[in-house]
């Protein structure tokens, strides 16, 4: 058996309904949807009966389909039951219901049911009551639920609106009569409407329950609205409903109506509309009509038996499916032709649901719900799984798959599991997860260094597990990588448009994967660059930044291990960065005139706040600056040098040059002294002229003399006066 799902339609149905869908289910209330669509995205379901189950009594009511592909229905005999695996029975509970109406399941799985007791009841997929509270009358619609709220009619006339937890939320009392028309939304959720056994429509707003208008607007045309109003969403948002006599009318939104055509029978069941301007209605007079929506004429009619209580179900490719009260369900092409017909030998007023993968099912007066084409072969297995090789954590486990393939009833939940050894689910039992391809399964208790494997099986919409498949190895290591120890290119650079580093780190379980770098004027911080990965690279340079002068910048780095595992933060020493020289060094030498031909002596001094003076290197020349006595040479960093080894002409001028490199290489200015010129030969012997050989004083003596230097000059003459030449005995 082959089931045709009609992605575009689907995918149009998740667009449409994604605020207003109650539950992840193929059909959660009567008529499938907030709008009372009735539609499946299925294809029309086959003709086996595939099982049936016999309750305690008449099934009137639809069944309903829970997010775990259970089956709900309600019996007269006033019990809920649920259905799972085919006709097995999950459980009966009793909660006084008539039978007639449906119970809803709501977006955590919650089934609701009113009860003949003025009780609206609510129980969790287990069987256990959730709560039960009163709903004040009669609850005789069927139940909808919209983002969780409850609305439904009551036998006192009034629409009643719920919360999720059982409480009032508003009461609206124009609608009259009893109320057995399952109201319907609006496409965006603002409005419900619903029909009134006094003949007319009303709008409600669903914020507050007052009336926004009702159809028609003054005096009923005759008939009454048993049946429920249907949405069509897909378009204009307009309503189609049926009346007691035979009437089909379609209202729009702002409550302008008109009357579509007219039957020969009434109707008390609710409308179908197809995606080809199509309605399916059945009569009272044992027929099932196709009418154009656009003029109202008649597509085609088909008898069905007697009288049409049950409303009919249209699947994706526009076939319908309906049942009459002679006990006779029948499934139709979209022009009509009978696809196939099954007779259940008892009257049949309950309407059709579409399950998993298009099968049909429906209640009967015998006390049976039948199913029809069911899936009964299991999916396949899923496809590899892609997970990582380690984690670091020790709570959960992420993974991936290829989707399995089942392609009668779809694939409405995968499971998962965890072990210690491929296959096995010793650390995690089998979980479900949901119908999407990856998964990550929580509140585990992983050990360090253990290895452990996930398992993945497929559930079709049937109920029915597929094969498993196991993932490889996958080893916790809950330790990170070491703190990269990071060497930047030294504690200054001159260059503001780039920096550069390199690190290491290690990681003994699980390796080292990649790293990431950023840059920061803190250690540890990313104000300038943020963090940036780097693959397995264990060195950067950055370049195209724009740094301040002055300013410490630092490389700082994390390693990131197999496991997802990070390190702490390792960051360089710190770069400043320096794009000013030294001042110019000031050079002073021992004055204007030496008199050593190998050797000369200075002193001098240069600063630079940003980074320091790393080194002098001086020359000797005979012009400031010059280089011709002596080329560059370091001097690290003496500031006072005796500079030997030389050869110095006599009378020549020497200037000493100096210029100082900072912590960042740039080199400052030169600084010379002011020049000092060799002397290294005497004054002239003094010429001594006294007043003649002899004198006549005894207590002086007068003499006269010349010398000179061509070099340096006379500075000054010393004397001393003797009883022999060059002696110094009477005046020394």
């Amino acid at each position: 058996m082959k089931r045709v799902i009609y992605a575009c339609l689907l995918t149009l149905v998740i667009v449409t309904c994604a605020q207003l869908a109650p539950a992840q289910s193929d059909w959660p209330m009567f008529r499938k949807d907030c709008y009372n669509s009735g539609r499946s995205a299925y294809a029309g379901p086959g003709q086996e009966l595939s099982w049936s189950y016999t309750a305690g009594g008449a099934i009137k009511s639809a069944p309903v389909i829970g997010i775990d592909g259970s089956i709900y229905f309600a019996c007269s005999d006033g019990y809920l039951y649920a259905i799972a695996g085919g006709e097995m029975l999950k459980w009966p509970t009793l909660c006084n219901c008539s039978g007639k109406i449906s119970p809803a399941v709501g977006p955590d799985g919650t089934i609701y049911i009113g009860g003949t007791d003025n009780f609206l009841y609510a129980y969790n997929p287990d069987k256990s009551i959730k709560w039960k509270k009163s709903s004040q009358s009669q609850i005789t619609s069927s139940i909808i639920i919209v983002n969780g709220n409850l609305y439904f009619g009551c036998t006192d006339g009034k629409l009643r609106a719920f919360d999720s937890g059982g409480n009032p939320i508003w009461t609206n009392s124009s609608v009259g009569g009893v109320v057995t028309s399952t109201p319907a939304f609006s496409s965006d959720g603002s409005t419900l409407y619903v029909g009134s056994q006094t003949g007319f429509v009303f709008a409600i707003k669903a914020s507050d329950g007052t009336q926004k208008w009702k159809y028609p607007s003054t005096t009923a045309e005759g008939g009454n609205f048993i049946a429920s109003p249907t949405i069509d969403y897909k378009n204009d948002g307009s309503v189609y409903i049926g009346s007691t006599s035979g009437n089909v009318y379609v209202i729009k939104p702002t409550g302008v109506g008109k009357r579509l055509t007219s039957l020969y029978g009434g109707i008390v069941s609710s409308i179908a509309i197809t995606a080809s301007n199509t309605i399916y209605a059945g009569a009272n007079d044992g027929k099932l009509y196709a009418i154009n929506t656009l003029n109202g004429s008649m597509s085609w009619s088909k008898p069905i038996g007697t009288y049409v209580n049950g409303s009919p179900a249209v699947c994706g490719d526009d076939s319908v499916s309906i049942a009459s009260t002679d006990g006779t369900i029948y499934s139709f092409d979209s022009a009509g032709n009978q696809r196939w017909s099954y007779n259940a030998g008892s009257p049949i007023y309950s309407s059709p649901a579409i399950g998993p993968g298009g099968e049909l099912l429906i209640g009967a007066d015998n006390g049976k719900i039948y199913c029809f084409g069911a899936d009964k072969t299991p999916p396949s297995a899923p496809g590899p799984i892609t997970a990582d090789r380690y984690t670091c954590y020790s709570n959960h486990l992420y993974a991936t798959w290829d989707s399995a393939q089942d392609s009668e009833s779809g694939i409405s939940n995968y499971e998962m599991c965890v072990g210690t050894s491929a296959g096995s689910n010793n650390i995690a039992d089998w979980t479900k997860v949901g119908s999407a391809t990856s998964a990550t399964l929580w509140g585990l208790a992983l050990q360090d260094k253990q290895t452990y494997y996930i398992g993945i099986r497929a559930i079709n919409g049937a109920g029915l597990t597929g094969p498993a498949v196991s993932s490889g190895g996958i080893t916790v290591d809950l330790t990170p990588p070491s703190t990269p120890a990071v060497i930047g290119a030294g504690p200054f650079t001159s260059d503001p448009t780039s920096l550069s580093a390199s690190w290491s780190s290690v990681d003994p379980e699980s390796g080292i994967k990649s790293y990431s770098y950023s840059i920061s004027t803190t250690r540890g911080g990313n104000n300038i660059l943020d963090w940036t990965n780097v693959n397995a690279s264990t060195s950067v340079t950055k370049v195209g930044l724009s740094l301040n002068s002055g300013t410490t910048y630092y490389i700082n780095v994390k390693a990131y291990n197999n496991a997802g595992g990070i390190s702490s933060i390792g960051s360089t020493a710190g770069t400043t960065v320096d794009t000013t020289p030294p001042d110019a060094p000031v050079v002073t030498d021992d004055g204007q005139y030496i008199s050593d031909p190998h050797s000369i002596h200075a002193r001098w001094a240069a600063s630079d706040t940003d980074s320091g003076i790393s080194q002098y290197e001086y020359s000797v020349g005979t012009s400031a600056g010059g280089t011709q006595i002596k080329s560059w040479t370091s001097a690290g960093t003496s500031t006072d040098l005796t500079i030997s080894g030389l050869n110095l002409t006599n009378g020549g001028t020497y200037f000493i040059n100096v210029r100082a490199t900072n912590g960042a290489g740039i080199v400052s200015a030169v600084g010379s002294s002011d020049g000092a010129t060799l002397d290294a030969t005497p004054p002239s012997t003094p010429a001594v002229i006294d007043d003649g050989a002899y004198t006549a004083s005894l207590t002086e003596l007068h003499a006269t003399w010349t010398s000179a230097d061509a070099e340096s000059g006379i500075t000054g003459y010393k004397y001393a006066i003797g009883t022999t030449r060059g002696g110094t005995d009477i005046v020394p």
